[in-house]
């Protein structure tokens, strides 16, 4: 009796009537909607997600997973352009930009800066085929981009805001890959379990002449994204 149930719901997440990051009915529903018993609502549910379809979180009950997205970690990474090549669309939302002072120590050393110093900070939100998937911390130094708030409200796009201030190319020098539970503000804004680990990935961009321009801190869904390093 399992069989209609698994073959329904890998129709709808195949067809995109159940698109990526879309809750599944409760197997109470699915109960009802098969008229078989919840054993078999079950095994179909455990089935699909053998198959990497659906995933589960305490407290979230099971969500359509969707294929995993290759984000490529090189001294060219970009998230929104890593994930367009994997024919994905890439929508952007810039959550806050504002000055921050006394950065963190890390961020301070990686920027150049003094603790002392205040640093720009823009929080941006990516959502992948319309599903929350990456938050973006990015840092940069008032003295090298002095009004860099304001052509990120323009730019949207942090590429096109170093274009404007004649930076065409740039590279990241470093990498530092974590595993965390999120904040809450994060798991919020991404649409996830409070218990569901992310990756927290720390960049720094350097110019031609190897000067640091920005620092990232990218918080991404682990249940989306496969690191290629």
């Amino acid at each position: 009796m399992w069989d209609s149930v698994y073959a329904g719901l890998r129709k709808s997440i195949e067809s995109g009537a159940l698109p990526p990051g879309s809750r599944i009915p409760s197997q109470e529903q699915l109960c009802r909607e098969y008229d078989v018993p919840r054993h078999a609502v079950r095994r179909a549910l455990e089935l699909l997600k053998k198959e990497r379809l659906l995933g589960s979180w305490q407290g979230r009950g099971a969500y359509v997973l969707g294929r995993r997205l290759v984000y490529r970690i090189n001294d060219q990474t970009r998230f929104a352009t890593s994930m367009r090549e994997n024919g994905s669309t890439v929508r952007i939302v810039i959550l806050s930009s504002k000055t921050r002072g006394h950065p963190s120590a890390e961020i301070a050393a990686l920027l150049g800066m003094s603790q002392r110093e205040t640093a720009f900070v823009s929080e941006i939100l990516h959502f992948v085929d319309d599903v929350p998937t990456a938050i973006g911390r990015h840092y940069f130094d008032p003295r090298r981009f002095p009004n860099m708030l304001d052509v990120l409200s323009e730019a949207s796009w942090t590429p096109d805001a170093f274009k404007l201030f004649g930076l065409d190319s740039y590279w990241r020098s470093q990498t530092v890959v974590k595993t965390r539970i999120p904040t809450a503000s994060e798991a919020l804004a991404l649409d996830l379990a409070p218990a569901q680990p992310v990756f927290e990935l720390t960049g720094r961009n350097i110019d031609a002449g190897g000067n640091p321009i920005e620092v990232t801190e990218a918080i991404v869904r682990g249940d989306r994204i496969q690191l290629l390093i």
